[in-house]
């Protein structure tokens, strides 16, 4: 296993480093180098303090930054989550530097943004993967990190999409993470039009195949789905077919009787899906689909079907399910992209004719009659 690399620490931030031999605190913590010897060689300042490992030296630079250091009484108290906490706090220097210079870059948009949305938001809580895949979006949009944002137009977001190595579903990332930013600089005036409503992808999906629940499955559904929430939350899954990830966030329209919102394709976003008729008596905003996350159901998921005899199936294959019962019964072809949030790609008729009320893609939903 190779060792684990520290955090590079910003240019003037200060630096800590690892001394030779067998020291009860071997790690020297010196603040941002300030002479220069004739042939402009950086002289090593005098230490600030010596201390027994990097996060601790890390949070002294933190306190000399501060005013607050002391070295004669320094306590050399652990951070509770050191790598968020060193993360956030360069991402804030970086920043600094930054908007020192002039026009905000992509970068700084982005931590301005990643702070809005995971750090300063105490409605929501988001998950571990949430933000490790809008990290990982970022990764991929390294040509653009350090460009004034406000030059920055559709040609070169669709350039990093384009040339992005990964399958589809990290393109789908990817322009998310456009969107979202987009949305964030528009609010606060740091762009001049919405350059990531004009990005696609240009490659076909590549989603594994699933299975979809069989008609023998489905009716082993109904008849356990009584006062089991888990299994009414499956067969809601089935006849909408949202990806997983969406339920949680759905605008579930009781009165008029529709689901909005969606993730992933621009296509899919807030995309409308009428109740399907039999599935009406169990939707309730309080069910654990609308409000667990979707680790947490993925759990009750598996249970619940091996409870009643079903196995082999993921969350996913009620979308697959919900595809299949289109094909079975009908649904109009331009209504079931429409419901399961597909894009129209090179259709040009569809494009420019297709239209569906809520009412007829209701009456398209409800030819599914299993």
């Amino acid at each position: 296993m190779s060792k684990r690399k520290h955090p590079k620490l910003p240019n003037g931030f200060g630096s800590i480093k690892k001394l030779s031999g067998n020291r009860r605190n071997p790690y020297g913590v010196y603040p941002p180098t300030t002479e220069f010897s004739p042939t402009g060689s950086p002289k090593t300042p005098p230490a600030l303090c010596y201390v027994r490992d990097w996060y601790t030296g890390f949070q002294a630079l933190v306190e000399y930054r501060r005013g607050t250091f002391d070295p004669a009484n320094y306590s050399a108290a652990e951070l509770k989550d050191p790598r968020d906490a060193i993360d956030e706090i360069i991402a804030s220097y970086n920043r600094s530097v930054r908007h020192a210079s002039g026009q905000p870059t992509f970068a700084d948009v982005y931590d301005s943004y990643f702070q809005y949305k995971y750090l300063l938001n105490q409605i929501r809580k988001y998950s571990a993967s949430s933000v490790n895949t809008t990290q990982l979006a970022y990764r991929y949009c390294e040509p653009l990190h350090d460009r004034p944002f406000r030059q920055i137009k559709t040609e070169d977001l669709q350039r990093v999409v384009d040339e992005c190595p990964r399958k589809h579903a990290t393109k789908e990332h990817i322009c998310n993470l456009y969107n979202q930013m987009y949305d964030y600089a528009d609010a606060h005036d740091l762009c001049d039009k919405k350059y990531s409503d004009y990005v696609k992808i240009n490659t076909p999906e590549d989603d594994t195949p699933g299975i979809p629940f069989t008609e023998e499955e489905i009716h082993a559904l109904w008849e356990h789905h009584a006062g089991n929430t888990i299994i009414q939350g499956i067969l809601i899954m089935i006849y909408s077919g949202f990806r997983i990830a969406a339920y949680r966030n759905l605008t579930i329209d009781m009165e008029h009787q529709y689901f909005q919102g969606g993730v992933k394709t621009v296509a899919g976003k807030e995309r409308i899906v009428p109740f399907n008729r039999r599935i009406v008596p169990l939707i309730n905003p309080g069910l654990e689909l609308f409000c667990l996350t979707k680790e947490a159901f993925r759990k009750r998921f598996y249970s619940a079907l091996s409870s009643i005899g079903i196995i082999g199936h993921t969350p996913h294959d009620c979308r697959h399910t919900f595809s299949w019962l289109c094909d079975r019964y009908g649904v109009d072809t331009l209504a079931k992209k429409m419901l399961l949030g597909h894009s129209l790609g090179n259709d040009v008729t569809s494009l420019k004719y297709g239209h569906r009320t809520l009412e007829e893609l209701r009456a398209e939903i409800n030819k599914i009659l299993l």
